[in-house]
């Protein structure tokens, strides 16, 4: 879950996928499946990061508390950080896809 809501997938998917009104992309099966997904260690180590961020979030003041949506921003980087490395992206690779995702 967490490669796949990273800020990679979520660049590779809007070069195909279809746009929808208010800038939102599909993640439809056909846009997914041809998606490497890498199988490295650091897996692991996402899913960790993936489980504090659910278990922040399902608390029902997560929407009101600031600090706790910094932590999950801090989290998201963290996992972000982790996918780059297991594709193997250079710095200009990187500025490309962070560069794409604030533009949404």
């Amino acid at each position: 879950m967490g490669i796949l809501n990273s800020r990679v997938t979520q660049y590779l998917v809007s070069q195909s996928a279809a746009e929808r009104q208010g800038g939102f992309v599909e993640f439809k099966p056909m846009y997914i499946s041809p998606l490497a997904i890498p199988e490295q260690p650091a897996n692991e180590r996402i899913s960790g990061l993936v489980d504090q961020i659910l278990a922040i979030t399902k608390d029902e003041d997560y929407l009101f508390n600031a600090a706790k949506h910094s932590k999950v921003k801090e989290l998201e980087r963290q996992i972000d950080g982790m996918v780059y490395e297991l594709y193997g992206l250079t710095g200009e690779e990187i500025a490309v896809v962070e560069g794409d995702s604030e533009h949404r």
